[in-house]
């Protein structure tokens, strides 16, 4: 058996806990790391999730086929009319001018994520839209195919860029 001085012992020691203390911050940065790269890698599948939920359609689907629509996130092209008592998404500006409201969809602006200051500037054009649709919401005297609640986009959707 070899006996090793007091002396020699205690650098021996110094030295273990030295690394040991390296390893446990090497540990800990290491745990920091992984955590934060999960998380972001959630985040980004979450918002990769949210954008593929959002279903492109026209208005003629939604009037078609309502339920296939209903409490589901859609984006959609139409002209906007917002006036009192008439806040309506139509097919087109005929629809609007002849009072074919059944080609039209209420927008429910009070609960509109966007400021609703904002929307009248696309009053009387053609816009794009996201919210959820409600095929149960007829809006004003019930006169319209449903509406759009919880409006998180509403801007002009200038000629050039309409197909």
């Amino acid at each position: 058996m070899v006996l090793v001085p007091v002396e020699d012992y205690k650098i021996i020691e110094t030295l273990v806990r030295g690394i040991f203390s390296r390893i446990m911050k090497l540990k800990f940065f290491l745990s920091v790391f992984l955590v934060f790269s999960i998380c972001t890698i959630t985040r980004t599948l979450q918002c990769s999730e949210i954008a593929r939920s959002i279903h492109d359609c026209s208005i003629i689907n939604l009037i078609a086929t309502p339920e296939k629509y209903h409490m589901k996130k859609v984006r959609l092209m139409g002209y906007a009319v917002i006036e009192f008592e008439n806040q309506v998404l139509y097919l087109s500006e005929i629809d609007h001018r002849n009072h074919i409201y059944k080609n039209g969809i209420w927008l429910y602006l009070e609960d509109a994520t966007t400021p609703i200051l904002g929307f009248k500037g696309v009053k009387g054009k053609y816009v794009i839209i996201t919210g959820i649709f409600d095929m149960n919401m007829h809006g004003h005297g019930a006169l319209n195919s449903g509406g759009i609640r919880r409006i998180e986009r509403l801007d002009d959707w200038p000629k050039e860029l309409r197909r």
